[in-house]
Order: C-alpha cells, then sequence, then structure tokens
C-alpha cells in the first residue's frame, strides 16, 4: 500500500502506531510518513501539523519506555541483545556506552538523529540509572525535534513529495521488487559478516 494512500486511510492513527512500532523495534521507518503527513498538512489545515507532532512524540515517549526499564531491570544484557542486531555488534555496546559517557543525557536529544544510537539510547540511559523523569524530559524533547522536523520538511516540499509520490505509484511493483531485493541482499551481508 503506498504511503499516502495508507495515510489518507488511516490519519492520525497510523502515525501513532507507526511510530509507535517503530520505537518498540519493529523494523518500520515512519519518517517517510511523518513527511507525507507534513505535506497534507502544508494543503488542508496547519493545525493538523500539530496534532501528527503531538502523537509522534506520544509514541516515542511509550515506546521508549519498556526499553528503558529493560535497561534498568537487565542493565548490559538488554544493550547487548539489542546491539546484535547490528551489524557491527561487538563494537556498538562499547560505542553507545563511550557516546552515553561523553554526551550524557543530551545524547538522548540526538539520539534519533544518529543512525544506531536511536534504538539502544532507552535501554543504556535505564542501564545507567538515569532518573525517569530527566530521560522522559530528553527523550520527549529529542522526539520533538525528529517529528518537527519531518513534518517541516514535509511542508516545505509539499510539491516535491506529490510529485515523488505520483511517480512511485507509477513504478510501485518495480520500486516493491527493489526494495524487497535490496533487504534480501543487506540481510544476507549482514548473516556473512556474522558468520565471519
Amino acid at each position: 500500500m503506498e504511503i499516502a494512500a495508507f495515510y489518507n486511510s488511516f490519519g492520525l492513527a497510523s502515525v501513532f502506531a507507526v511510530v509507535l512500532l517503530e520505537q518498540l523495534g519493529a523494523p518500520i521507518p515512519s519518517t517517510p510518513l511523518l513527511i507525507v503527513a507534513g505535506a497534507s498538512a502544508a494543503a488542508a489545515d496547519p493545525m493538523h501539523s500539530v496534532h501528527v507532532l503531538a502523537l509522534a512524540v506520544l509514541a516515542t515517549t511509550i515506546g521508549s519506555l519498556p526499553w528503558f526499564y529493560a535497561g534498568r531491570r537487565y542493565g548490559h544484557r538488554v544493550l547487548a541483545l539489542v546491539c546484535r542486531m547490528t551489524p557491527s555488534a561487538d563494537s556498538c555496546v562499547r560505542r553507545t556506552q563511550s557516546t552515553f559517557e561523553r554526551y550524557g543525557t543530551a545524547s538522548l536529544v540526538v539520539a534519533k538523529f544518529i543512525p544506531g544510537l536511536a534504538h539502544v539510547a532507552a535501554p543504556l540511559a535505564g542501564a545507567q540509572r538515569i532518573r525517569l523523569n530527566t530521560f522522559l524530559v530528553c527523550t520527549s524533547t529529542g522526539a520533538a525535534l525528529w517529528a518537527a522536523s519531518a513534518v517541516m520538511l514535509g511542508m516545505l516540499f509539499k510539491h516535491q513529495v506529490d510529485w515523488l509520490l505520483d511517480r512511485a505509484g507509477q513504478v510501485g511493483e518495480i520500486l516493491l521488487i527493489l526494495v524487497v531485493a535490496a533487504a534480501f541482499v543487506c540481510l544476507a551481508r549482514h548473516i556473512h559478516h556474522r558468520r565471519r
């Protein structure tokens, strides 16, 4: 199903659901949906973008809480589990710990913008015994910055987003085959790398 059609069918509920699922660890990118929501808000009601932003922040915060508590309860074992899913699992724990030790809770604010840090920031904050209210403020601030940037991109480049979605709709099947093929190649490389 096309992103715009998905968004038009389910509206704001799709934003909350997709962002929540991504934050919980599902391999679903939510940024394209936020860009489409921003483009829709530019065409309709600008207050719509505020609702999109609020739901994205709420879903990110709710989705990060289980990881935070898992990190607090199980410590670095949860971090090792999350890092095992990355191609460089051996250095993942050390790298994220050094980033967190260097920048502290400020790393939670920028975590959504840094690939790899987004999924390990919450369990690492729990393992480092960061206070819950500090974690919630930093995570919510980071989520607001991330969601606002995606929504603003959609609003600013509404015509380009519409054009891109039209072209993707025309070559949708070919694009889907290419995306699935690329996912299989990445998965095969990851498995090969882990076996080496």
